[in-house]
């Protein structure tokens, strides 16, 4: 059985990410005055 390296962890220059699928950033909405994700952000990206 082959085991699917798509939801295994891989680390890149030092930050270990838990699986292979995330979402890339995109210009929809910005984030507010501190640099940081907003209620809208965690509501729409879950």
């Amino acid at each position: 059985m082959v085991i699917s390296k798509l939801f295994s962890p891989i680390e890149i220059r030092g930050v270990t990410i838990p699986n292979r699928v995330f979402y890339s950033p995109m210009c929809e909405y910005s984030c507010d005055s501190d640099g940081l994700a907003t209620d809208w952000h965690m509501v729409h990206l879950g």
